[in-house]
């Protein structure tokens, strides 16, 4: 999300560049890991020199579990399978 650079046309304040969009969908239609490599490449490069975001900082959401609960499962977003309470 962070690449695309579609300005008007995406939400209000979002970048514009067609260069870099060009790149994507290029990206997108490549048939061969090797072409994806190359582009891939050149998608950086091309970020590198226009910056269509700045990241702002990160964040860790800290969690506690009661003693009793096992089986939770470490992933980016919370998932209640495989938990169980003992």
């Amino acid at each position: 999300m962070a690449l695309q650079t579609k300005g008007d046309t995406a939400w209000f304040g979002w970048p514009k560049d067609d260069k870099l969009e060009e790149l994507r969908a290029q990206w997108i239609k490549a048939a061969t890991a090797d072409e994806r490599k190359k582009l891939a490449e050149a998608i950086q490069q091309r970020a590198f020199e226009v910056v269509p975001y700045v990241p702002t900082g990160q964040w860790t959401a800290m969690t506690a579990y009661h003693k009793n609960v096992k089986g939770i499962i470490n992933a980016p977003a919370f998932l209640m399978w495989n938990v169980e309470k003992t």
